[in-house]
């Protein structure tokens, strides 16, 4: 009698152990430490607590469960849609350093044209126009990818731009050219959430022939304001020295502020004729100005 019971309790700490380690994942079962679990990600340990059974002939096994502690990182590069606007007034021509405004402008707008170039790829297809402006405005080349071969097209037409403009500087037409090139950007990629940004490159105050024009200062904050209403990032870099980038209107020579103030008693307000914001570092892209 006394054997049949002891073979049935045998018979019971083995369906326990049965049913227990049923319960594991089969690779929680290696012998000697812990076993991973591929699917999961999980480390699993088993022990057992105690080498004799309890009262009832159970055995109690002790598990933990715990996490690889992996982290997976996901950048994601957002491509830029870029309007240079360039002013190609006659002042453009005068001298700035050891060149004039124009070269200057012309170095710093291949640089940042090559530096979009080397951060080109098919998850940043980066794309470029350019438009100048004088007495009316104009389009060089419209939306251009600026891989290794746009890049050189683009850096082309800087190139050729004259060394000695002639004009007005009518920056709303410039403004208002940017606008439309923004509102009918004919991207037909995969990477449609862009980041739509103007970069005007000025020598400062808005004519349609000599003098201060309200008409045309007016024209170009409404473009803009237009833009950023968009999601358009704006950046104007004064090419001239002394520009002061809180200073909102300016006066030097003429009666009226781009507001359509009138300066009394002669007072004069020296600086450009609209807000100029000098940028050093555009987002994602390294470019500088001066």
């Amino acid at each position: 009698m006394a054997g049949k019971k002891t073979g049935k309790r045998l018979l019971t700490w083995v369906l326990v152990l049965v049913m227990a380690l049923s319960l594991l994942p089969l690779n929680a079962l290696a012998a000697n430490g812990p076993g991973m679990d591929s699917g999961s990600g999980m480390i699993f340990t088993k022990k057992l607590v105690s080498d004799a059974p309890d009262n009832d002939g159970n055995y109690t096994i002790q598990m933990t469960a715990q996490a690889t502690g992996t982290t997976t990182t996901t950048t994601k590069v957002e491509p830029m849609d870029i309007v240079l606007v360039l002013d190609q007034s006659g002042s453009m021509g005068d001298k700035f350093g050891t060149g004039t405004r124009q070269s200057a402008m012309k170095a710093a707008v291949n640089s940042f044209i090559g530096e979009v170039a080397n951060k080109y790829s098919p998850n940043a297809d980066h794309r470029m126009a350019i438009v100048t402006f004088s007495d009316e405005a104009k389009t060089l080349p419209g939306w251009t990818a600026v891989d290794s071969t746009g890049a050189a097209a683009l850096t082309s037409e800087i190139n050729d731009l004259p060394k000695e403009p002639e004009g007005a500087t009518n920056v709303g037409a410039g403004m208002e050219l940017a606008q439309t090139l923004m509102d009918n950007d004919a991207y037909t990629g995969d990477n449609t959430d862009r980041q739509k940004t103007v970069i005007v490159f000025t020598d400062g105050v808005p004519t349609k022939q000599s003098d201060f024009n309200t008409e045309v200062a007016n024209t170009a904050i409404s473009a803009a304001k237009a833009m950023k209403a968009s999601d358009v990032t704006i950046y104007t870099v004064g090419i001239f020295n002394g520009a002061n980038p809180t200073e909102m209107y300016g006066a030097s020579g003429f009666d009226t502020n781009s507001d359509g103030t009138v300066i009394r008693n002669g007072q004069k307000i020296t600086g450009v004729c609209f807000r100029v914001r000098i940028f050093r570092k555009l987002t994602g892209l390294p470019g500088t100005a001066s």
